[in-house]
């Protein structure tokens, strides 16, 4: 099955992010305006193919608004314990590398 169904991915995430998943339904009808939305996330964010993970940051700024820093991005992995490994690999890297760029 896929890694997001496996207890190692659930209890990483639970420790670690706030998960939010958006559907992109090839079979089911969906209204207008979710498809349009879903257009306009899937070209915004680079999605070429499903699954798409991202790992953002929230920090909020003044005015209470929030500012969302992209960390990471991944795809699928049959095994959690690659993707965790991955996926924090490249959120240290992201982070380093911000850091080097102030």
């Amino acid at each position: 099955g896929a890694v997001f169904t496996k207890d190692e991915f659930k209890t990483w995430a639970r420790e670690n992010v706030i998960l939010l998943e958006l559907d992109f339904p090839k079979r089911t009808v969906i209204p207008a305006h979710i498809k349009q939305q879903n257009q306009g996330l899937a070209q915004a964010f680079g999605v070429r193919g499903y699954p798409t993970i991202w790992v953002f940051e929230a920090n909020e700024q003044e005015g209470g608004k929030m500012n969302l820093n992209a960390l990471a991005k991944s795809g699928y992995m049959a095994n959690p314990k690659d993707w965790i490994a991955d996926i924090e690999k490249k959120i240290k890297e992201s982070r380093e590398a911000q850091a080097d760029s102030k």
